[in-house]
Formats: C-alpha cells, structure tokens, sequence
C-alpha cells in the first residue's frame, strides 16, 4: 500500500433487513513508511521470485508476474515458509509439523508450492511497479557490491535512494572507489544479497 498501514477489517457496514445502512466502520490509515521505501522493498522481493529461492514462481506463473515474495525455512528445517503477493492478493503459507520436528522442506520445496497451487486455482494479478521521484536507477555489479560507471555493460541497474550514498567503482573492474560502510559489518550489498539469493 506504498507504506500505509490499513488494519483488516472482517466487518465494515451493518444494515438492516431491507439494506439501510445502521452502521459504518471507518478505515484507520496509517501512514508507516514512505512510498519510496515500499518501492524499494517491493523490487527486493520482485528479485526473491525472478532470481532468488522464490524463482520457481517466474517458472511456473509467467502471466501474473511481476510478483514478489520471501522465502523461509528455520533452523533443522523445522518450519518451512513463503509470503508472496501480486496487485490483488497476498497470502503467507507454513509448513511444519505440530510436534515441531524437522520436516526436511525449506521455503522454497514447502511452503512455496503450497502457495504456488492456491494462486493458480484462485488467480493473481501482477504489480503495477510505480517509480518514484526519490529514487534513481543506478548500474550495479552485485558480485561486488558496488555501482559501475555509465558505460560497464555488465552492470545491472537496481534502484536507489537518491540521498543514499552506495560504494562506488572507478572502473568496471569492481575496484572500489568510495564507500560508507564500516569495516566489519556486512554492507548494503551484502545485505542485498543475502535477501536475493538467500545465502
């Protein structure tokens, strides 16, 4: 919803026996984040289905995508779980067993198919990707975790921030030209990564 919040409501109008509205309860919106953030994470997670552990939906789904999702799977393989949504429908699915023991699925061979098959019976339309004023397109190499030149065709572009401050290559060999990160901890990149391709 671009970063607004609206609670789920089961009612939303009570009436009476021959339609007259007795009761109306109104949508408490919030806003919690800003629309570009949401644009932000929505392409993180349109990656998780095109390239990441979500992929067999861009195999089997191709007339609904883009679609987004994450995969899960927690420690043994004792729970295995996706969350995955289109332009009209989100659904989260868990697999696991209630004595808690190892079920030898993760997220993407449990719980993935089960949403897989709940999608094509009831149908998901794709995203309507918007672009936002606060974002730009930058070329990336993500093996390295840095933004290329303009002219490196093995670049990927991915959307920014426009007052993030990525590393930066002076040459499309990845040498690193500048950088905010602190020695030690993991970066944007790695971060990015390890959320794509589930590391």
């Amino acid at each position: 919803n671009d970063g607004y919040l609206l609670p789920l409501r089961a009612i939303t109008t009570v009436t009476d026996q021959d339609g007259r509205e007795l009761t109306r309860y109104g949508m408490d919106v919030r806003k919690v984040f800003e629309p570009e953030t949401a644009a932000l994470t929505r392409f993180a997670l349109k990656r998780v289905v095109e390239q990441g552990t979500g992929r067999l939906l861009a195999r089997t789904l191709e007339r609904a995508l883009p679609l987004a999702g994450k995969t899960g799977t927690t420690d043994d393989n004792r729970d295995s779980w996706f969350v995955g949504f289109g332009a009209d429908r989100l659904a989260a699915t868990w697999v696991g067993r209630d004595d808690n023991r190892p079920t030898g699925l993760t997220g993407s061979t449990g719980a993935l198919p089960v949403w897989l098959e709940v999608m094509r019976a009831v149908g998901i339309e794709p995203l309507r990707l918007q672009s936002h004023a606060a974002l730009e397109w930058l070329p990336v190499d993500l093996a390295h975790g840095v933004v290329l030149p303009d002219n490196c065709s093995s670049a990927e572009r991915i959307p920014f921030h426009r007052d993030s401050n990525p590393p930066r290559a002076a040459s499309c060999d990845g040498r690193v030209l500048e950088t905010n990160d602190e020695v030690g901890t993991p970066g944007l990149f790695d971060r990015l990564r390890g959320m794509l391709f589930g590391r």
